[in-house]
């Protein structure tokens, strides 16, 4: 639980840090006379955050396997319907019967562990940031 804590502020002050580098290349780019820097900032602030909890979730939902089940599921229709690609598999890893190649699949398809260790400090640091802009540009 602390490790997460940490990876989520170093994430959150990564983010923050790109905020402030955008705010500083837009502001200046553009020279944009009629908007103040804070609103500049809270605007880009806003995309930033938006784009880094866009991908956390994306990252989440292929971490947790959605598309699992579809890769599951077409290979066992591909075993079904060709009858050497199921030998050929069953060859491929010493599968004995029909049970085991069902469990291989399971395992080798269905049940696969989380491989992205940035996933959730990320979602944690980019939705905390996410509301935070969010209810700052609102009350401005």
């Amino acid at each position: 639980m602390k490790q997460l804590i940490k990876r989520s502020i170093k994430y959150a002050s990564i983010i923050l840090l790109i905020c402030f580098l955008m705010t500083a290349l837009f502001y200046y780019q553009f020279n944009s006379k009629e908007r103040s820097l804070p609103i500049v900032w809270i605007n880009t602030s806003f995309i930033v955050t938006i784009l880094f909890f866009c991908y956390a979730l994306i990252a989440f939902v292929v971490q947790r396997g959605l598309f699992n089940g579809i890769r599951y599921s077409s290979k066992q229709v591909k075993a079904t319907l060709s009858k050497t690609h199921k030998v050929l598999l069953m060859d491929e890893n010493n599968l004995s019967n029909e049970d085991d190649f069902k469990d291989f699949m399971k395992e080798k398809y269905l049940y696969t562990k989380p491989y992205f260790k940035s996933t959730y400090p990320l979602l944690i640091s980019s939705t905390i940031l996410f509301i935070a802009f969010s209810i700052v540009s609102f009350n401005m």
